[in-house]
């Protein structure tokens, strides 16, 4: 026999789990809405970039976009950036990159270069790809080159001379 103590818990178990629920329910729509927001804007950045806006510019379309204001679509961008593409020289591995953040780092880029990560567009190793060699800080510097010690490590091309530093500490 149920007592009136154990229909009271149950009783109130249930009203709990329909409490929850509706939390629950509540925390998921607006999960949904910021995630919705932050696609947008992250959209909007990389329209500014692509259309390489600068202040105030790029906030007046961030802040229309996320307002609703100014309608912009993921394939309006898209196409921009291969407008942009046709128009880059480039890496074939460095477009993935400016597909992905419709940035182009170095615009004025001698024709040597790569506009995107600024390294030579051709090289004099075998299929014109480099030969990266790890160089000690001693040759670092006499080369004019930062070097941060043990983590941080700078290769030279043995080709065509192309430096490239990182930290691999982070």
């Amino acid at each position: 026999m149920v007592t009136t103590e154990e229909r009271a818990r149950t009783a109130k178990a249930k009203a709990t789990r329909a409490t929850n629920k509706a939390l629950n329910e509540k925390r998921d729509a607006e999960y949904k809405l910021h995630c919705e927001r932050m696609e947008r804007r992250n959209l909007a950045w990389t329209a500014v970039a692509v259309r390489g806006l600068r202040w105030p510019e790029d906030v007046a379309l961030v802040e229309a976009v996320e307002a609703g204001t100014q309608p912009l679509s993921a394939e309006d961008v898209a196409a921009e950036i291969e407008a942009r593409l046709a128009t880059v020289r480039c890496h074939a591995a460095c477009v993935a990159q400016v597909r992905k953040y419709g940035r182009v780092d170095h615009p004025d880029a001698d024709v040597t270069r790569c506009q995107v990560c600024w390294h030579p567009l051709l090289c004099g190793g075998v299929d014109r790809v480099h030969g990266y060699v790890e160089i000690s800080v001693e040759e670092a510097h006499r080369r004019g080159v930062y070097h941060g010690g043990n983590c941080y490590h700078v290769s030279v091309c043995k080709h065509c001379d192309d430096l490239t530093a990182r930290d691999s500490s982070d």
